[in-house]
């Protein structure tokens, strides 16, 4: 599930609309409306709406990625294994919390 994905089903489930959400937060409905279509993914709306969704931090394979590149060949193996079994419970305990 992508971290738009993750925001549009914690708003629904939350019976919100864009703009409820968005006037709760104190910003627009046009910043909710291009997180949730994937357009924006940082900055102070996107963390406002993130912790009032209770959303945890938004970890995935790009991610992942990057601070694995910066690793020694040796632990690269080990610490892949471990990103993916965090990234893994992340969005499990997400759709968890979200069901």
């Amino acid at each position: 599930m992508s971290y738009a994905q993750k925001f549009r089903a914690a708003r629904k489930a939350r019976g919100l609309t864009q703009l409820q959400l968005a006037v709760n937060v104190g910003t627009e409905q046009s910043y909710v409306s291009k997180i949730e279509s994937g357009k924006l993914n940082g900055g102070k709306p996107f963390e406002l709406i993130r912790e009032y969704l209770e959303i945890g931090e938004i970890v995935d394979e790009k991610t992942v990625n990057k601070a694995f590149n910066k690793i020694e060949d040796d632990d690269k193996k080990e610490f892949r294994t471990e990103m993916l079994i965090v990234l893994l419970l992340v969005n499990l305990l997400t759709f968890l919390y979200l069901v």
